[in-house]
């Protein structure tokens, strides 16, 4: 088994917590001005919390047989044997990849997964070894 963290581009870190501290800065006007302020501080933290969390579970683990796929505690498990070609892409629709820079896993009815490992050429390299019928593309 080998496990891969994920990338994380620069825009991730810098607005997930731009969102925390514009909820600051409103709890901290509404303290200043003497009205409710806890909701707003409580949303802020709780934000940042999520964000670390979802930054430190997000990682690949490739396996003989299997790459499974982690992020927020929900974990997708991708046989090898379904996957037909690998896309190198630049994507920022949603997925389970904290980077635009993505490896687009395809299988025979179209996308599985878009993942972002942090050594995308040892990544595949490795499942190369394990499966060399899967083309790089």
């Amino acid at each position: 088994m080998k496990f891969y963290k994920s990338k994380i581009d620069l825009w991730f870190p810098v607005l997930m917590t731009g969102i925390p501290l514009v909820t600051f800065y409103r709890s901290y006007e509404a303290y200043l001005s003497g009205r409710e302020y806890m909701s707003d501080l409580g949303a802020g933290i709780l934000t940042l919390v999520l964000f670390a969390f979802l930054m430190g579970t997000t990682k690949y683990v490739l396996s003989e047989h299997d790459l499974i796929v982690s992020m927020f505690g929900i974990k997708k498990r991708i046989r090898l044997q379904d996957i037909s070609q690998i896309h190198r892409v630049k994507s920022y629709w949603s997925s389970m990849a904290l980077s635009s820079d993505r490896l687009r896993l395809m299988g025979e009815y179209g996308v599985i997964v878009e993942i972002s490992p942090m050594d995308k050429e040892d990544f595949l390299l490795t499942i190369q070894k394990i499966s060399p019928e899967i083309k790089i593309i």
